[in-house]
């Protein structure tokens, strides 16, 4: 039987690899942005800093983090805020799909709320509201805010 220092050893190594190849193709993959590459920071093992340029400059982040399920990571990518955190914004590709996070994010609550400051976004009128996200409301949400208590 293998050790289990041994084993947990050579997955970590295979997942590093993984998020390197991952990186390299975030950094030198074909798209459609302006410049083909940004200068990046690697400011810790699975954690990168860009500053993007256009109209303009907004320095980002991007965090691989492991899953724990081989050859998959979880990437998360935002705007780095003035204070060193991220605020990640997401909604639903369909109202159903919103509506599924919504539940998701109900459930969870009591766990995530210890780790996390969520918002909704709602629009009210011709303007867009961002309210404290409150378990079982009746509010039509249009996109939920995430950001991690510190």
């Amino acid at each position: 039987m293998a050790d289990s220092k041994n084993v947990t050893l050579v997955i970590a190594q295979e997942e590093n690899e993984i998020l390197r190849s991952q990186i390299a193709t975030l950094r030198h993959g074909a798209h459609s942005m302006k410049d083909n590459t940004y200068p990046y920071d690697h400011t810790q093992a699975s954690r990168y800093t860009f500053t993007s340029t256009g109209k303009k400059r907004i320095v980002k982040e991007v965090v691989f983090t492991h899953t724990g399920i081989r050859n998959i990571v979880n990437m998360g990518f935002g705007d780095l805020l003035p204070d060193g955190s991220t605020e990640i914004f997401f909604s639903g590709s369909t109202r159903e799909r919103t509506k599924l996070y919504t539940r998701i994010l109900e459930t969870y609550y009591p766990r995530f709320n210890k780790e996390f400051i969520i918002n909704v976004l709602i629009k009210d009128g011709a303007s867009f509201t961002e309210l404290p996200f409150e378990p079982k409301t009746d509010l039509k949400l249009l996109g939920f805010l995430i950001k991690r208590i510190y």
